[in-house]
């Protein structure tokens, strides 16, 4: 596996937990979820933020734009009809997917 410079965890718990691992020596860790063990972070040799703030649109548009001119590479496994989203779950759970399994929130809606 390829450790990364930045992560963003946006779930916490196991999520946080496997960030440690998949970070550089020198990474950056940015958790909304809960806040990063400072004491992880230095075992690690990372720097772990913690961020309260909700993301805002603005916020949001511009990861988007990073996303879509390739600066930041999103792994995407699946897309989930929003109607399928118990299917989603199930994938989620079982942990066998290689990126993050996403819900189209605008098809599936019938």
């Amino acid at each position: 596996m390829r450790r990364q410079a930045v992560l963003v965890d946006f779930v916490g718990g196991d999520t946080e937990n496997r960030s440690w691992a998949a970070l550089k020596k020198g990474g950056i860790l940015v958790t909304l979820a809960q806040d990063s063990s400072q004491e992880n972070a230095q075992k690690h040799g990372i720097t772990a933020k913690f961020n309260t703030k909700f993301p805002t649109y603005a916020n949001l548009q511009t990861i988007a734009e990073l996303i879509a001119d390739g600066t930041i590479k999103a792994k995407i496994d699946s897309i989930f009809p929003l109607n399928q989203a118990d299917k989603a779950l199930e994938k989620s759970k079982a942990r066998h997917g290689r990126g993050r399994i996403l819900l189209d929130i605008n098809s599936g809606l019938i």
